[in-house]
């Protein structure tokens, strides 16, 4: 169904890009501003295809989005769809298992400097007349990028991804992605067998996620702990994490 009106979606923008545009930004709409709609529609199909294994359509769709980027003449809008798209395709490598292009598009969307699209006007994207940097949308490159590196076992690349990672969701005031970077810097640490360390990330993950009540990240704080118990040869104090893991 998200397929469905996915396509339905970009199949509107593409045949009337140019109403829409002056409908919502009046004269001062342009033709890289249209490309940008066009691109954000491509980028969406890319993480839905992805979502569902279909990859090589993922691919497919965000090259078509890249060559749409690449011809853009408006710097902003040009970094901005860049960074969505290496963003995408580097999740949909990483599900894939190909962590090598996976870390390639991550570091190069990390790169490229991510903008808020707030509002399109002639030449920029702003807010208040500033253009500013994402910094929700760059915690979760980077700690995609660690992910990679960790499910490559690169282990001390997945701890220095998910450290910038952290501290780019501090300084956006995520705490669901702060959450998940000390998760992530957990599992990192009890790949090296440093348990100490990786408890104590994950406990401050857990801590998080309760407070916060995100289900979802308070259950894998407790299957990690689990995991950490169960590799130190503590079966009855695993089972108890497990258990917990389940009922929330």
């Amino acid at each position: 169904e998200a397929i469905k009106y996915g396509e339905q979606g970009l199949a509107v923008v593409r045949q009337s890009q140019n109403s829409f545009l002056v409908r919502f930004y009046g004269a001062t709409a342009n033709v890289d501003a249209g490309a940008v709609l066009e691109g954000t529609a491509l980028v969406f199909l890319v993480d839905i295809y992805s979502s569902v294994g279909k990859y090589d359509t993922a691919i497919k769709y965000g090259e078509q989005a890249f060559a749409i980027a690449r011809a853009l003449s408006k710097d902003e809008f040009r970094r901005f769809l860049e960074s969505s798209v290496m963003g995408s395709l580097g999740n949909a490598y990483l599900s894939y298992g190909n962590y090598d292009k996976a870390i390639q598009y991550l570091k190069e969307g990390i790169e490229v400097e991510r903008v808020a699209p707030i509002r399109f006007i002639e030449d920029a994207i702003w807010v208040n007349g500033k253009i500013y940097e994402d910094r929700r949308a760059k915690a979760r490159l980077l700690a995609t990028l660690g992910v990679a590196y960790f499910y490559q076992g690169t282990y001390d690349k997945a701890i220095e991804y998910a450290e910038k990672s952290l501290e780019a969701a501090l300084a956006s005031g995520d705490r669901r992605f702060e959450a998940k970077a000390l998760g992530d810097l957990g599992r990192a640490f009890a790949a090296q067998a440093n348990y100490v360390k990786a408890m104590d990330y994950q406990q401050q993950s857990l801590a998080i996620a309760q407070d916060i009540k995100d289900r979802a990240g308070e259950g894998l704080a407790l299957s990690s702990i689990g995991d950490m118990l169960a590799a130190q040869n503590q079966p009855e104090s695993a089972i108890v994490f497990y258990k917990q893991s389940v009922n929330v």
